[in-house]
């Protein structure tokens, strides 16, 4: 069974996370252990060697997570905060945000750096010496992309901010309101549960209520501020019902 917590996180990165809405952090952060699974993302032909097309075509994908509001650019405060400090690298024209060339001109260079073979193809074992590459390779989780101040905690401002922009995300023709169409295929059975007066889609109010809802039922210890752990017990929990 789907957790019911799940469409939130797909439509908050533009149906491109396969993830719960407050995922661990990736270990990819910390930790050279968990390439694999950005490695899998990334080896879309699962060929256990990432070609420069599936490289291009990830960093792509990463940019769009990054890009809240889908406006084309990475303004600075879409970067979660401990990533900010390569901000003004990536953002080569000084403009105040970083578009999609400019993103590709700073990440795809990576690739080259981790081919240490210099066959064009990557493969695991090269992605897990890179560090930097690795990092980038992996998008950030939703957790990281909601704590906005890089605390390791997301409180109730931070929570509510990300879920505005979720519904942003989903309301895909801008009408104020999430028609039932605009709900990803296999999430359709959550909408009456979301669309309480059952009218006119889901408004963000009735959005809000529901999510709002989801973090009272996560925040385990009542302290109004959500964990990484968790977030990853209540996934765990709702994982199995």
């Amino acid at each position: 069974m789907e957790p019911r917590t799940a469409p939130l996180a797909i439509a908050a990165c533009a149906l491109l996370l396969a993830a719960m809405p407050f995922a661990a952090p990736s270990q990819a952060q910390d930790s050279r252990a968990a390439v694999p699974d950005g490695f899998a993302k990334t080896d879309t032909n699962q060929s256990s060697e990432v070609d420069p097309e599936e490289f291009r075509a990830r960093i792509l994908e990463i940019f769009q997570i990054l890009d809240a509001n889908q406006d084309g650019q990475i303004e600075l405060l879409e970067v979660p905060a401990r990533r900010r400090q390569v901000f003004s690298s990536v953002d080569t024209d000084q403009s105040g945000g970083v578009d999609q060339a400019e993103f590709l001109a700073f990440v795809v260079p990576r690739f080259a750096a981790a081919d240490t073979d210099k066959n064009g193809l990557l493969t695991a074992a090269e992605v897990q010496a890179a560090d930097e590459f690795e990092y980038k390779l992996n998008a950030p989780s939703v957790f990281e992309l909601s704590d906005r101040n890089g605390d390791g905690r997301v409180d109730e401002i931070e929570y509510k901010d990300r879920m505005v922009v979720i519904f942003v995300a989903m309301d895909a023709d801008r009408d104020g309101s999430i028609a039932f169409a605009e709900v990803p295929e296999r999430f359709k059975g959550l909408f009456p549960e979301v669309d309480t007066d059952g009218v006119t889609g889901i408004s963000l109010q009735e959005h809000l209520a529901f999510t709002m809802g989801l973090f009272d039922e996560t925040d385990s210890d009542g302290n109004r501020l959500l964990t990484a752990a968790e977030v990853d017990a209540f996934n765990r929990a709702e994982s199995t019902r």
